[in-house]
């Protein structure tokens, strides 16, 4: 949608002075927004992000942190759901200087931690599913995984294959025989 600075006017009554209506189009599909917003959210639970939360930023948030190659330029651009905030630190001496996530995203984190904008997470739009992925094997968890995240998937594309490092055939066919036998003793 496009930008707008002021949406109302009102007098010290309350009565209106100038009321301006938006119209706003999606730019996106709910399943390819949702999809996109998936991967960045990802970048705050388990990328170069995470240090968003030692500053009390949680909950449905994205970002994305980058440097230049020469370090010259470091920024991180984030979001909530009600706010997009991109913030840039650079040097013009052409020194090296701090990552995106060690120079503009301490910045961004205490913006939006300030902001009010943090909110709890929304259901899904029709056809995308999340599933735990174990973070060793990058495929579906198993409960013996440890280390696991949350992703999310178009339903017709979950990846179906378990992961291979924790656990496996032998492990639950052992846990199966147990749970057979389990109440009966000699």
């Amino acid at each position: 949608q496009e930008p707008w600075l002021v949406d109302w006017i009102g007098e010290s009554d309350g009565r209106s002075v100038l009321d301006l209506e938006h119209h706003a189009e999606p730019l996106a599909s709910a399943r390819a927004a949702t999809l996109a917003t998936s991967v960045l959210e990802g970048v705050i639970e388990r990328g170069t992000g995470q240090g968003v939360q030692a500053y009390g930023v949680h909950g449905h948030v994205g970002g994305k942190t980058g440097t230049t190659t020469g370090g010259r330029d470091a920024w991180f651009v984030g979001f909530t759901e009600s706010l997009a905030v991109a913030v840039w630190v650079g040097n013009d001496t052409g020194e090296l200087g701090l990552p995106g996530s060690r120079a503009a995203l301490p910045v961004w984190a205490r913006f939006v931690a300030a902001s009010g904008t943090l909110s709890a997470d929304d259901a899904l739009p029709e056809g995308l599913v999340v599933a735990r992925v174990c973070e060793d094997s990058g495929r579906i968890a198993r409960p013996q995984c440890v280390h696991t995240y949350e992703e999310t998937f178009p339903e017709d594309a979950v990846p179906t294959e378990r992961c291979d490092v924790h656990g496996g055939p032998i492990v639950e066919a052992g846990r199966a025989l147990g749970r057979l036998f389990a109440g009966q003793r000699e």
